[in-house]
């Protein structure tokens, strides 16, 4: 039986420091792995998402994402460690890449400053609510809380932005901060909805464009994960359509992962004309953990 030699690297995504983030797996020039491989590769690593990348030329470039457990169509966080090293040799300020995924083709741009770490920043869909009449006495109840924790001017609702959110704005940060699910309970609600995710947020006190954020992804086979790009896009469009943010294009920061002592930093910049959210990018930074190669 022949063996083949591949390399990987991993990153610390959505941060500037090593252990902080969310890590993710990067298997380069998978060209000859089939999905069953790529799946064995991503369960073995047991990182929360491990990609698998084929690359077209120096600029475009096709990757797919794998849970422990199954296959997603798109993964943030690993979209800015991809291209944080694509770009990491190159003598260039400013450049544009493409990435083809399963769910959409992805516009990256990555902007890097002298001495100091990449910011990536990819066109992310425009997420779309979608109407789902779910239990929700059922999905506060496995989130041990009641409905006087809920901000009273939003509703729960469900937006999907190549995964599927359940979205739950909170009164206040010590609530969030404090938050201990029934994972077996959360699964199960998950399950019956197929939604990727729940995720609660509040906002800043101090500062109305920042958020903070916890999500929960039991069914793809993660608890908790550190920092979610496709999720927070969720609820930068959540905000837009619930009137939190309006009027005026911004960036907004979700500060993600300290309750489980990874600390990341997700962008979300946007443009809003004639009173239409036209444009949402999602990014950040990512640092090398360590790199290999894998035998298969």
């Amino acid at each position: 039986m022949s063996i083949s030699s591949l390399n990987f690297t991993t990153y610390d995504c959505f941060t500037d420091s090593i252990f902080g983030g969310n890590i993710g797996v990067i298997v380069w020039n998978s060209n000859n792995l089939n999905n069953d491989s790529m799946q064995k590769i991503a369960k073995e690593f047991n990182a929360p998402v491990t990609s698998f990348i084929i690359k077209k030329n120096d600029n475009e470039f096709t990757a797919k994402f794998f849970m422990p457990s199954s296959e997603i169509s798109m993964c943030g966080h690993l979209v800015i460690g991809i291209f944080s090293h694509v770009s990491k040799n190159q003598n260039i300020k400013f450049k544009e890449y493409i990435l083809n995924t399963n769910s959409e083709t992805v516009k990256i741009i990555v902007e890097k400053e002298f001495n100091s770490l990449s910011t990536v920043m990819y066109n992310s869909k425009i997420a779309e609510e979608e109407i789902l009449d779910i239990d929700e006495d059922f999905l506060l109840n496995a989130l041990n809380i009641n409905k006087k924790n809920i901000s009273q001017s939003s509703k729960i609702s469900v937006f999907n932005s190549g995964l599927k959110h359940a979205l739950i704005r909170l009164e206040k940060h010590d609530i969030l901060k404090n938050l201990s699910p029934d994972y077996k309970n959360l699964y199960t609600f998950c399950e019956k909805y197929n939604l990727d995710t729940v995720a609660c947020f509040t906002q800043s006190s101090k500062n109305l464009k920042n958020f903070f954020t916890r999500d929960f992804c039991p069914l793809l086979g993660k608890n908790e994960v550190a920092a979610s790009g496709t999720t927070n896009a969720a609820i930068t469009s959540y905000l837009f359509k619930n009137q939190i943010i309006k009027h005026s294009s911004q960036r907004i920061i979700f500060n993600q992962g300290d309750e489980i002592g990874r600390s990341s930093k997700i962008i979300s910049d946007i443009i809003i004309k004639n009173g239409e959210l036209i444009n949402l990018k999602i990014g950040g930074s990512a640092v090398l953990n360590y790199f290999g190669n894998i035998n298969i």
